[in-house]
């Protein structure tokens, strides 16, 4: 399998190689530029970081937060909101971290070769005329165990948009959203290996697990148990992924469960609605709560909640609070101590880098909560001694 991988990654690195000799992708694109946002132009430059580096790897959804973000520790800067990114852009560069953009493809369009090579030239259009640094490609697109050459389609298809990236620009970051795990986690039967082989590197989301661990599925639970972390790298590293290629993203933001029959405001174990149709199902409707506005819940005196709460079963913390109907809710999420047993376990694995969805889930308002989440990640960076 490993032979088989790598001779479909060089198979497509060289036929794309060839269409890029003669009427190529690249060749043929005659980039539009923005007016440089930055008041020193230096900074419209892409940026090259040099030697490999240890990554924190941000994602962003809001244009106009980055201003609020810790920039001494931000290498990669992944903008999921439309461009222009503006003045985000100087600030990035400024701090010698690259901003990329994200980057979807239509399952149904991996076999479409037109289409593709297109796709290939809005990429390096998009990268180009913003200044750019290159792309996050986020496919989640379920691909299933007997679909191989649509599997193989998509590794093609991340090696060709790499080389065409490259070839503009050599330090253009082309990288890959996956799940957590390898193999056919979450129904993404993908060429792993050859996906890391073929990008910069992948992005392992280790967030919305409710469900992916042993546990009773008609009881709440963590959003992102410690548990998985070690067993999804290590899985990775089975399939032959070197670990200069992971970096781990750990969500800022939790779950919130509506409990059944609840009373007792510090209860665990928080019973989810059933539905009985001959066997026993629990649909569990969640509600994502962002970071900061758990923090200011908790805050708020108004409010009827226990506080944070730790579950030993799951090193996670969590919390129960009263709704205006007076019934009793539960929300798992992660803070800065759960966060910092997760980096210190991607430390330990040696791997590239770690990564947060998303860094606009802060209230930044509140200067100490923010700074604490910000910090948590300092320690994978901290030489060992």
């Amino acid at each position: 399998m490993k032979y088989l991988t790598l001779l479909v990654f060089l198979v497509a690195t060289l036929s794309f190689a060839a269409s890029l000799s003669s009427s190529s992708v690249v060749d043929d694109i005659k980039p539009q530029k923005i007016q440089c946002p930055c008041s020193n132009k230096t900074l419209c430059q892409p940026i090259n970081p040099g030697n490999e580096r240890k990554e924190l790897f941000i994602f962003s959804i809001v244009q106009g937060n980055y201003k609020y973000y810790d920039w001494s520790q931000i290498t990669t800067y992944a903008v999921f909101y439309p461009d222009p990114v503006g003045e985000a852009l100087c600030v990035a560069h400024e701090n010698n971290a690259r901003l990329v953009f994200q980057a979807s493809y239509p399952l149904l369009q991996l076999t479409n070769s037109t289409y593709k090579k297109e796709w290939i030239k809005q990429q390096i259009d998009l990268v180009e005329n913003n200044y750019a640094d290159g792309i996050n490609i986020d496919f989640e697109a379920s691909i299933n165990d007997t679909q191989n050459e649509l599997s193989a389609l998509y590794t093609a298809l991340v090696a060709e948009v790499s080389l065409a990236m490259k070839k503009v620009n050599p330090n253009y970051q082309v990288t890959v959203d996956v799940p957590y795990a390898p193999y056919c986690t979450f129904g993404r039967c993908y060429d792993y290996l050859g996906l890391s082989q073929a990008a910069d590197f992948l992005v392992l989301m280790f967030y919305d697990l409710f469900g992916s661990y042993p546990a009773n599925p008609c009881i709440a639970g963590p959003n992102s148990p410690l548990l998985l972390v070690p067993e999804g790298l290590e899985n990775f590293t089975l399939t032959g992924v070197t670990k200069d290629k992971l970096v781990m993203a750990i969500p800022w933001y939790g779950y919130t469960y509506k409990c059944q029959n609840a009373t007792n405001l510090n209860l665990e174990d928080c019973s989810l609605e059933q539905n009985v149709n001959g066997q026993v199902t629990c649909p569990h409707p969640m509600v994502s709560m962002d970071y900061g506005a758990i923090v200011n819940m908790i805050q708020d005196p108004k409010n009827k909640t226990s506080g944070p709460l730790w579950s030993d079963k799951y090193s996670s913390v969590y919390l129960n609070y009263v709704d205006q109907q007076e019934t009793i809710h539960q929300v798992w999420y992660d803070d800065e101590e759960t966060i910092e047993l997760k980096v210190n376990i991607a430390k330990k694995y040696s791997i590239r880098g770690i990564s947060s969805w998303n860094a606009d889930q802060l209230d930044y308002s509140d200067k100490i909560s923010s700074s604490l989440m910000w910090d948590s990640f300092k320690p994978f960076f901290e030489q060992q001694m």
